[in-house]
């Protein structure tokens, strides 16, 4: 078997990892995943998994690696507890910088170790959140990586009435700005709208007999992907759907002849920048509708 060091020789990190032996590798270029299984003389420490994993997304030009290291990492579970306790903070971390929303949920958590089981204790309500992405899948195999052991995780909620008025109180200011910011953005697109309404209304008229359809830009205007907050967007996303208001529209005409389309969404939780390359000959009736 080759070792790390010999397959990807521009891998400079100095580390236990360089020095693991390559089992299997998989690289599934229409999903953007690369799965890679090692054998370990020395504990990888979770610094080691992340400079690898980052070096391989940019190599390969993926958006996930799964990692599944086998290893000589023997350790008791008075220490293993200790360890994990330790690391905790930095694995929270590892986790929120592939699943944003880990950031949020596991910022204050801790962790008890009972007998098989790691038991992530919550200071907020997310377990379910966390239940559906698999994030206890995620958790299982980074301490199966580091310390080649296999536990169960199971989440616990511990929340005092406290924290719960604190959680009611943010989300309410969450809301009433996201509120206030949608209303402003209303009245400024209604003053644009009233200075621009005879122009729009002749060209209705004028396109009075095109076929009506919801369908704006595109192939098909059935949209089966979720319907995500845009905050919660993140690079490792593929393709999603996301649904709010336009509120701003701008164009630029390309060297090519096509019609560079931008326009900007807001869901009440962000906003995001949209672009779409128009044929010429339809911008003008794509603009005009996105408007």
């Amino acid at each position: 078997m080759s070792k790390i060091i010999d397959v990807f020789k521009d891998y400079k990190e100095d580390n236990n990892l360089i020095n693991a032996e390559i089992i299997n590798i998989n690289l599934y270029k229409k999903s953007k995943k690369l799965e890679i299984e090692l054998k370990a003389d020395k504990p990888v420490e979770l610094n080691d998994m992340i400079t690898f994993e980052d070096y391989l997304k940019e190599k390969f030009q993926i958006q996930k690696v799964s990692f599944n290291i086998q290893n000589n990492n023997n350790v008791d579970d008075i220490d293993l507890s200790e360890q994990i306790k330790n690391d905790w903070k930095d694995i929270s971390k590892y986790l929120s910088k592939n699943f944003a929303f880990c950031k949020a949920i596991l910022n204050d958590s801790s962790i008890e170790l009972a007998e098989n089981k790691l038991i992530v204790k919550l200071d907020t309500k997310g377990s379910e959140f966390l239940n559906s992405y698999k994030i206890d899948k995620e958790i299982e195999d980074i301490i199966f990586n580091l310390y080649g052991k296999k536990l169960k995780v199971e989440y616990k909620e511990e929340i005092t009435e406290e924290q719960i008025k604190k959680q009611e109180e943010y989300l309410e200011s969450l809301e009433k700005n996201a509120y206030n910011d949608m209303m402003n953005e209303i009245k400024t697109q209604s003053e644009l709208a009233k200075a621009n309404q005879e122009k729009q209304e002749n060209e209705e008229q004028e396109n009075a007999s095109e076929e009506k359809t919801t369908l704006i830009f595109g192939r098909n205007k059935n949209i089966k992907e979720q319907v995500l907050k845009i905050s919660d967007l993140t690079t490792d996303y593929g393709k999603v759907a996301i649904e709010g208001k336009v509120i701003s529209v701008d164009s630029r005409e390309l060297k090519n002849g096509k019609t560079l389309g931008m326009f900007n969404i807001y869901d009440g939780t962000s906003t995001i920048t949209c672009k779409s390359f128009i044929e010429k000959e339809k911008a003008t009736k794509v603009l005009r509708k996105i408007k």
